[in-house]
């Protein structure tokens, strides 16, 4: 495994802006190792990167990302973070029902649309790797 990635080498495997990978360092999400002016990743900061955007993917905002990372770096423990992130997951189906595309004003009737079950919320969860 590498010690080091750099940010160009990043943006090329993530088919991202540089502009984006300094603004999630500016809202600390990532932090990379610094030497002078030249940012190095490390494999973590990488991963961490991947999650992010797999999260904006599922439709996280950059808040409801960081509330979720944060969640791993401190206690409630395990349980807590489980319970926090059934909340998102949950919230997420909620909005999910309602923003679905053609629905308009009639959320509750698309609501029987919308094919993501409790049974597979734990799904979500491996997909971010945060299980």
């Amino acid at each position: 495994m590498r010690e080091f990635y750099s940010i160009t080498e990043l943006t090329r495997e993530f088919d991202i802006s540089t502009r984006t990978i300094r603004f999630y360092e500016d809202e600390d999400l990532i932090r990379p190792v610094r030497r002078g002016r030249t940012r190095l990743f490390r494999p973590s900061d990488r991963h961490l990167l991947k999650q992010i955007l797999r999260g904006k993917r599922l439709g996280f905002s950059i808040a409801e990302i960081k509330e979720i990372m944060q969640m791993y770096r401190e206690p409630p423990g395990e349980a807590g973070q489980l319970r926090l992130m059934m909340k998102r997951i949950e919230e997420k189906r909620a909005e999910l029902r309602w923003n679905k595309p053609g629905c308009g004003t009639n959320g509750p009737s698309c609501a029987r649309s919308v094919k993501i079950s409790k049974r597979q919320s734990p799904n979500l969860i491996a997909q971010m790797n945060l299980a």
